[in-house]
Parts: C-alpha cells; sequence; structure tokens
C-alpha cells in the first residue's frame, strides 16, 4: 500500500510517501541433489531506510544479511524441496 501526501514548506511543496509493502515467494530446489541456496532481496532504493524489515521463511522469521541495497540469506533445501517466504517492511520520505 502507498499513500501520497502534499506539505507545503515556505513557498516550497513536496510529495511525501508512505509504503508499507509485503510479498510472498516460493523457490523449488529443481535439482536432485541437496544445495544451499542464497535468497536476494534487492531494496527499490539503497539510501532509503526501511523500517520492521522481516523475511519469513515457511511462517518463522530468520536472520537476514545486508549490504549494498541487499537483504539476503541462505537456506540449504534437499532435491525437489520448496520453501515459502514472505519480505514486508514500511518506508516513507520525499
Amino acid at each position: 500500500m502507498q499513500r501520497l501526501e502534499h506539505r507545503q514548506k515556505g513557498l516550497l511543496w513536496y510529495s511525501i510517501y508512505a509504503v508499507d509493502f509485503s510479498g510472498n515467494y516460493r523457490f523449488i530446489n529443481p535439482a536432485d541433489t541437496e544445495e544451499f541456496v542464497t535468497i536476494r532481496f534487492k531494496f527499490p532504493a539503497e539510501r532509503a531506510i526501511y523500517d520492521d524489515f522481516r523475511v519469513l521463511v515457511n511462517g518463522n522469521p530468520v536472520p537476514t544479511n545486508m549490504g549494498a541495497g541487499l537483504a539476503y540469506l541462505g537456506v540449504r533445501l534437499q532435491g525437489g524441496q520448496a520453501i515459502d517466504y514472505a519480505v514486508s517492511y514500511r518506508s516513507q520520505g520525499l
């Protein structure tokens, strides 16, 4: 969900936005063998602040690494195994 609002400071008008993002994904290991998989999530803007950033794998919160505009985590999957993961955050700015 995104909200847009206009504010005036002096003679200038600014567009202020607020975003609540939530996405659900599924990954299936296509190999017949166990594989270590890295899941990466690229943020829309590198310099923005993302509040309440969370990643759930099969409904459970997992720690993630962050850097260079990305969040990433590694999981070990058996051949043909599927995982569901969800990413969510809030952000606001000009």
